[in-house]
């Protein structure tokens, strides 16, 4: 008959021990590490944000002063580039809804002004949506400018656009 437990006694080893306790010690370290790794990633997050604070402050639009056209049209562009694109696009994806589908995203940093695109499986979701958008904290005059009913792959969706001034 052939026999496929190699293993001749029921009883634990001490060899059993010994890989056990280094495994459990294995574990053990590797939570430390991700614990410590964790803890820099946000420290260095806070920095970050803390950084792009202070450079929001140094270059702020009355700063820029217009010697050249090119010179201003390069100033602008850097204001446009250190605005805090990525605080107001954690913000608007902290909002996750099942219902809701953002088709594009139209910001125009002139006006202060985002345009959303979106889908939604119901007008509940809707309202749901952009009162999501006015507790952000970020966002102020949040508008819905549009609203049709449609069909996508056989479903029935309402397409939608919201308008909202940011207020960074």
């Amino acid at each position: 008959m052939l026999e496929l437990n190699h293993i001749r006694s029921h009883q634990a080893t001490p060899g059993g021990y010994v890989v056990l306790t280094l495994g459990l010690l294995a574990l053990l370290m590797t939570l430390v590490w991700q614990q410590k790794i964790l803890a820099e990633n946000d420290m260095l997050q806070a920095r970050l944000t803390l950084r792009a604070d202070q450079l929001r402050q140094k270059v702020s639009a009355a700063e820029v002063v217009v010697h050249k056209p090119e010179s201003a049209a390069a100033q602008q562009a850097i204001l446009h580039i250190i605005l805090p694109w990525s605080g107001l696009l954690k913000g608007m994806e902290s909002i996750h809804r099942d219902d809701i589908r953002l088709m594009s995203l139209d910001p125009q940093w002139k006006r202060k002004l985002i345009q959303l695109r979106l889908l939604a499986t119901n007008r509940e979701a809707i309202w749901a949506y952009m009162e999501g958008l006015r507790q952000l904290g970020m966002m102020k005059e949040v508008k819905l400018k549009s609203s049709e009913s449609t069909h996508l792959n056989g479903m029935p969706v309402v397409a939608f656009e919201v308008e909202a001034l940011w207020d960074i």
